[in-house]
């Protein structure tokens, strides 16, 4: 197969590329297309519609949406066989921890339950890097004991 030469219009920027990787691995990974455009740019104090509108803008750009097609036929068969080995040795983990229904370790059966799971989506690792209600983590003021202030920086 002969690969089309971009041409400046058609050209990904790299940040571009880092969404349609994340695009391209979400039906693996569970992240939704939000995740992915932060995942690629740097939105912090941004809303959450905001950044939803700019991915989805991103999304439908005709480079954009290609470039994601591509790459999902480039993973596909990379993820589809890792994955179902991976699957059926904590199958096999699972029965060797429950031989005839008897419960010889509870913990590796639950475990690879656990597993399973995850790699079939129904559980979702998330980690939380906000404040209180979506606030910064980020101090708004700092103040130092000891430098003398304007007048107008105190009334604050």
């Amino acid at each position: 197969m002969v690969k089309k030469k971009r041409t400046k219009a058609d050209k990904i920027l790299p940040r571009e590329e880092m969404f349609c990787r994340a695009m391209a691995l979400a039906p693996s990974t569970g992240m939704s297309q939000r995740e992915c455009y932060i995942k690629a740019y740097i939105c912090q104090g941004w809303e959450q519609n905001s950044i939803d509108c700019e991915a989805s803008k991103l999304a439908a750009k005709p480079k954009i949406t290609q470039r994601i097609k591509e790459l999902t036929k480039e993973f596909a068969d990379f993820l589809n066989y890792d994955a179902k080995a991976h699957f059926d040795e904590l199958e096999k983990e699972h029965k060797m921890a429950n031989p005839k229904g008897k419960r010889r370790n509870p913990y590796i059966s639950l475990r690879a339950v656990e597993l399973k799971g995850k790699m079939t989506g129904r559980y979702k690792e998330r980690h939380e890097h906000t404040g209180k209600d979506g606030e910064s983590l980020l101090p708004t003021k700092i103040l130092i004991q000891g430098v003398p202030m304007d007048k107008e920086e105190a009334k604050r």
